[in-house]
C-alpha cells in the first residue's frame, strides 16, 4: 500500500483529531468511523498574523440601544458560512423592545450561526471551529484564534463558553426549549473590538481592549459611539434625591405618556432612560426604549409610561432613595434633654463607644457610618453622603454643638446620650458591609442596602422576595448562575 505523503496525512490527522475531541460530545455523535473522511475546514485569515495576540477580553454586557449590525460582525458570519457548507445565518441584530435580557443582538456584535444539533454533519462542522477557535497557539497562548476574532462567549446545546473566563470550560446552559437552549444554532458575542472588526486575524495587528459606551449617571442605557473606549467604565451610580431629573419625573405622576406625547415630561422621562436624544419627542425610539426598559424591570409591557413605570423609574435612578411622591420637608428632630455626660467617656456599654474617637465626615464609609446613621435615622447605607451630613449639621445645631457636618467626640457622646435615653431607638449591631459570605433572602442589614442599591430596587435593607428576583434577573442577564444568591461572582459583577 502507497505510503501516504505528510502534506495528505496531517489534515486527515487533524480531522480525526478534531472529531474525536470533548467538544465533540457536545452533539451526542459518534465520530465517523472512515478513513476516507475529508479533512474538516477551519478559517483561514486573509493577512499574516503578529507573533502576539489579544489579551483575554473583558465581559462587557450590553448596555445600549444600537440595533445595526457591527462590520467585525458580517466578517465573522460570512467567514463560518464560507467555511462550512450547509450552514446558514439566523440573524445579528434584534430589535431593542423584543429582548427581555441583556442581549449583545441589541448592539449589532452578536451571530447567531444556523445549524443543527440532529444534524451530524453539521455537529462536527462546530465541533471543528469551536476546537480550532479555543486550541493554544504555538506558544501555549490559549483560546487564541477566538481572541484574534473578538469572540467574547458562545453557546451551544445547552452550554455556554465565556472566553473571558477560558478555564471554566464549557458550562452548563439554563433553558427549555430548543432554540433557547440553543440547538438550532451557535450564539457568538463578541467584544468590541471584534464586533469593530480591528482585531489581529483581520487587520494583522494586535488590538486593545475596547469597552464600548458607558452608562451615564442615574440612567439604564448607554447613548451609542463609534469611539473606542479603553477604559473600563465606572458604575453609573445613583443620582441624588434632588435630582433635577427626579424632581421632573414627580411632576404629574398621574399623567400617562405615549407614543405622540411631547412636552418636558417625555424630557425627564428620555433623560432618565439614556441611549436616546432628550428631544421631548415621544416617538418610536423612545417608546421601543420603554418596552426595553419594561421587559427589563419585569413590569407589565405596554410602550407606555403609567404612573406604575413612572414610580419604578424614580427609584431607579435614585437607587431606591426617592419614591413618587413629593419631597418631604426635613423636620429637625426635637431637642432631648440630656444627662451630664463626659466628654471622652461614654458608658461602657453604649453600643457607640467603638467610634467615639472616629471622625466621620462626607466622603467616609464603612460600619461607623451605618451607627451614626441608624441614630439619625437616615438610609443606613454606610456611605456618608449629603442626606447624612445634613441630618448630622440638624443634630448638631439642635444639641447645641458645632455645626461641623463631621464628627467628634463631642458629637458621638450626644448621640451615645440619645441612644441610651430614648427608648425607641434600637441600638445599632456590628454591621459589615461587603463581607465574604452569601447574601440570600432572609438576610437584613446594610450590606443588603448596599445590594439592594446596587440593583436599583428600593434600598430597605430586607432581602426579601423582589431583591431575590432582581438578583436572579442580574445574575442571569450577566451569564451567571441564577440561583438568586448573592455570592463572589455575583459580587464582582455588581462591584460590591
Amino acid at each position: 500500500m502507497r505510503t501516504l505523503s505528510r502534506a495528505r496525512r496531517t489534515p486527515q490527522l487533524l480531522a480525526l483529531a478534531l472529531a474525536a475531541s470533548p467538544v465533540f460530545a457536545l452533539g451526542g455523535f459518534a465520530a465517523p468511523a472512515s478513513a476516507a473522511t475529508p479533512p474538516l475546514p477551519v478559517p483561514v485569515p486573509s493577512v499574516e498574523l503578529p507573533v502576539g495576540l489579544e489579551p483575554m477580553p473583558p465581559y462587557v454586557a450590553a448596555n445600549s440601544c444600537d440595533p445595526v449590525a457591527k462590520p467585525g460582525v458580517v466578517r465573522f458570519a460570512a467567514l463560518l458560512q464560507n467555511t462550512y457548507a450547509g450552514t446558514g445565518s439566523s440573524g445579528i441584530v434584534r430589535d431593542c423592545a423584543s429582548e427581555a435580557s441583556t442581549s449583545e443582538h441589541t448592539q449589532g456584535r452578536a451571530f447567531d450561526w444556523r445549524v443543527s444539533t440532529s444534524n451530524p454533519v453539521q455537529v462536527a462542522q462546530v465541533n471543528a471551529l469551536t476546537a480550532w477557535l479555543l486550541a493554544p497557539d504555538k506558544l501555549g497562548n490559549k483560546a487564541a484564534n477566538a481572541r484574534r476574532l473578538g469572540v467574547m462567549y458562545m453557546i451551544w446545546n445547552k452550554q455556554i463558553f465565556g472566553v473571558y473566563d477560558v478555564a471554566a470550560g464549557w458550562r452548563p446552559y439554563a433553558c427549555s426549549g430548543v432554540t433557547a437552549c440553543h440547538q438550532d444554532h451557535v450564539h457568538f458575542s463578541m467584544t468590541w473590538a471584534g464586533a469593530r472588526g480591528v482585531t489581529s486575524f483581520w487587520t494583522g495587528r494586535v488590538a486593545a481592549d475596547d469597552y464600548g459606551p458607558c452608562v451615564a449617571q442615574g440612567q439604564m442605557f448607554a447613548v451609542p459611539t463609534s469611539t473606542p473606549n479603553r477604559v473600563p467604565c465606572p458604575a453609573a451610580g445613583p443620582l441624588p434625591i434632588t435630582s433635577p431629573v427626579i424632581a421632573a419625573l414627580r411632576l404629574s405622576p398621574a399623567t400617562v405618556l405615549a407614543q405622540g406625547s411631547t412636552g418636558p415630561g417625555v424630557v425627564a422621562f428620555q433623560r432618565a432612560l439614556g441611549g436616546t436624544a432628550a428631544d421631548g419627542q415621544f416617538g418610536s425610539a423612545t417608546r421601543g426604549m420603554v418596552l426595553l426598559y419594561e421587559r427589563r424591570r419585569y413590569l407589565p409591557v405596554t410602550g407606555t409610561v403609567t404612573s406604575a413605570v413612572r414610580a419604578d423609574m424614580i427609584s431607579f435612578v435614585s437607587g431606591g432613595m426617592a419614591q413618587i411622591g413629593p419631597v418631604p420637608t426635613p423636620v429637625p428632630p426635637p431637642p432631648v434633654v440630656l444627662p451630664p455626660v463626659v466628654v471622652g467617656k461614654p458608658g461602657p456599654v453604649s453600643p457607640l463607644a467603638p467610634y467615639f474617637k472616629v471622625v466621620l465626615s462626607q466622603g467616609s464609609r464603612g460600619t461607623a457610618v451605618v451607627a451614626l446613621q441608624r441614630v439619625l435615622h437616615v438610609g443606613a447605607d454606610g456611605d456618608f453622603g449629603p442626606l447624612t451630613r445634613a441630618a448630622l449639621v440638624r443634630f448638631q445645631s439642635a444639641h447645641h454643638l458645632p455645626a461641623t457636618g463631621a464628627t467628634s467626640t463631642a458629637t458621638w457622646s450626644a448621640l451615645a446620650a440619645v441612644l441610651a435615653s430614648t427608648s425607641h431607638v434600637t441600638a445599632p449591631a456590628p454591621v459589615v458591609i461587603h463581607s465574604s459570605g452569601l447574601l440570600q433572602q432572609g438576610a437584613s442589614g446594610a450590606a443588603v442596602v448596599a445590594l439592594q442599591r446596587a440593583l436599583h430596587i428600593t434600598a430597605d435593607g430586607a432581602f426579601g422576595p423582589v431583591t431575590r428576583a432582581a438578583v436572579i434577573a442580574f445574575q442571569r442577564a450577566h451569564r451567571l448562575t441564577a440561583d438568586g444568591v448573592v455570592g463572589p461572582a455575583t459580587r464582582a459583577a455588581l462591584n460590591l
